[in-house]
C-alpha cells in the first residue's frame, strides 16, 4: 500500500495524462521563468549521475567491487576525491589512457564548481528587461565570500550540457577500461558471456574523443 493520498494520486494522474500542459511549479511562485526552472532541474539530475561515475572509477582503479568504490567516493569531499583519483590514475594507467582520464577529472572539477555555485543560491531575481537570472550564492569551502552572477537560460543549459558530456566521457572511459583489462586477463578463446559478446561486436577498443573543456561560471565584480 503506497503512502500517496487521494490528492497525490489525482495530481500524478493529471500530470501523466498531459504533462506538457500542467503548469507546475508555476513560474509565479518562484519568480523565474519555466525555462530557468527546467535548466536548473536538468543540472541537478545530471550532476547526480555524473558524481556516481567517480565511484565506478574508484572501484576499477582499486580493483574492488562497485559498492566499495561508491563508499570511497561518497565519504570524501570533492577536492579529496579528485586528489585521490589523480594519484590512482597516475599509478594505474599509462599514456593516452591516463591523459584522457585526467582530462575527464578536470572537466568534472569545473562541472562540480558550477553545480555547487547553483546549489548554494540564497537569493535571485529575474529582470524582465534582460531575461538573465541574477543570483547570490553563499560562500563555501571553495569560496571566501558571497558571489553574484547574471545567468541566461543559454548559460544554464550549457552547464547541464557540460555535465552530460563529462558523464558520457567518464562512461566511455569505463567501457574502455573494461575491454582493455578483459583482453589482458582473458586470453583469446575464453568463452564469452552475452555482455562480452556485445562489447566485442562494438568493434576495436579506442579511447573516446574529448569534449570541449567546460567554462567556469563568472561572477559579477562588486
Amino acid at each position: 500500500m503506497s503512502g500517496e493520498s487521494t490528492e497525490d494520486r489525482s495530481a500524478i494522474a493529471a500530470a501523466d495524462s498531459d504533462p506538457f500542459k500542467q503548469d507546475w511549479p508555476t513560474s509565479a511562485k518562484f519568480g523565474v521563468s519555466a525555462a530557468h526552472l527546467h535548466a536548473l532541474g536538468a543540472i541537478s539530475l545530471s550532476y547526480n549521475r555524473l558524481e556516481a561515475c567517480l565511484g565506478i572509477l574508484f572501484a576499477d582503479l582499486l580493483r574492488v567491487d562497485r559498492e566499495l568504490g561508491d563508499s570511497f567516493n561518497h565519504r570524501m569531499t570533492t577536492d579529496n576525491r579528485l586528489d585521490a583519483l589523480t594519484t590512482l590514475v597516475n599509478q594505474k594507467l599509462k599514456g593516452d589512457h591516463a591523459e584522457c582520464t585526467l582530462y575527464a577529472l578536470k572537466c568534472f572539477k569545473i562541472c562540480s564548481q558550477n553545480r555547487n555555485t547553483l546549489a548554494h543560491i540564497v537569493e535571485y531575481y529575474l529582470p524582465k528587461a534582460t531575461g538573465e537570472l541574477l543570483i547570490g550564492s553563499k560562500k563555501n569551502s571553495q569560496k571566501t565570500r558571497d558571489m553574484f552572477f547574471a545567468l541566461s537560460v543559454v548559460q544554464l543549459r550549457q552547464v547541464a550540457d557540460d555535465i552530460l558530456r563529462t558523464y558520457d566521457l567518464l562512461m566511455a572511459l569505463g567501457l574502455y577500461r573494461f575491454r582493455e583489462w578483459h583482453e589482458k586477463y582473458y586470453p583469446p578463446g575464453t568463452p564469452m558471456n552475452a555482455l562480452d559478446a556485445a562489447i566485442e561486436k562494438a568493434g576495436p577498443n579506442r579511447l573516446p574523443d574529448r569534449p570541449p573543456l567546460p567554462q567556469v561560471l563568472k561572477d559579477i565584480p562588486i
